[in-house]
């Protein structure tokens, strides 16, 4: 069911939904916010925890009570919606942009990987290995970062989430590009503090793209696209082998 759900999610935000994916996430800095002030002189933790908890409680609550509805049907419906919906809040696929065959410096398509990662791959990572409830934690962490109330810890919560999969974006950067010239940087950086996981994303990106500069955007979004089919790839085959 997973493999059908990301599937279908990746499909539709590929093909089928571009700029609408931008302003999936816009009531949450009003609740945020109002949360805050709410508990205004409260420890950053308890702020950050009011703000994440209830949400998170809801969807597990909902999962629980319908997964098994209709043979299953409303559970998938429900896995499907949470996916996708947890996705971004910048569409991946399509970066806004003002010209498609802009050329950018190596700064501008660091961010652009790093951001991939956090908006699409570690969402597939956490989705694959524990489910809806752990995309809906992540993406709340991810967006309570840019939030007065208790970002820096938001910040910190979201890099060791995202440990092991910076590890897995950078190395399948360097599998879909230039393999071997930032295969040594990765093996020298693998146990670096979780606070450089973007680093290190952005420079395995880098070097798997060459040394090429200023760098075509198109190329650079290529590259997220080849690592995308090479996970759906290795998903398939995985629910092959559980399926005999």
């Amino acid at each position: 069911m997973k493999f059908l759900v990301i599937i279908l999610c990746l499909l539709s935000e590929r093909f089928l939904i571009h700029v609408s994916s931008h302003h999936r996430f816009n009531w949450f800095m009003d609740y945020s916010n109002a949360v805050a002030s709410r508990l205004s002189g409260f420890s950053p933790w308890i702020v950050l925890t009011a703000i994440i908890f209830p949400l998170v409680f809801i969807v597990w609550i909902v999962l629980h009570l319908f997964e098994s509805v209709f043979f299953g049907l409303a559970g998938f419906i429900l896995s499907l919606v949470i996916f996708y919906y947890c996705l971004g809040p910048a569409n991946p696929f399509y970066p806004i942009r003002e010209n498609p065959e802009e050329e950018l410096d190596n700064e501008a398509v660091g961010a652009y990987l790093a951001q991939a990662n956090e908006q699409l791959f570690a969402v597939l990572f956490w989705y694959i290995v524990l489910g809806p409830v752990s995309i809906v934690l992540y993406r709340l962490l991810s967006l309570c970062q840019g939030q007065p109330a208790g970002s820096p810890i938001a910040r910190q919560l979201l890099d060791i989430f995202d440990y092991l999969p910076a590890r897995l974006t950078a190395l399948l950067y360097l599998f879909a590009g230039n393999f071997q010239p930032g295969f040594t940087y990765f093996c020298k950086s693998f146990f670096a503090l979780p606070s450089n996981n973007q680093k290190l994303v952005r420079d395995c990106g880098l070097a798997a793209i060459g040394k090429e500069v200023p760098k075509p955007m198109l190329n650079v979004e290529q590259l997220v696209e080849h690592v995308t089919v090479i996970l759906l790839v290795f998903l398939a085959l995985f629910t092959m082998v559980s399926w005999m």
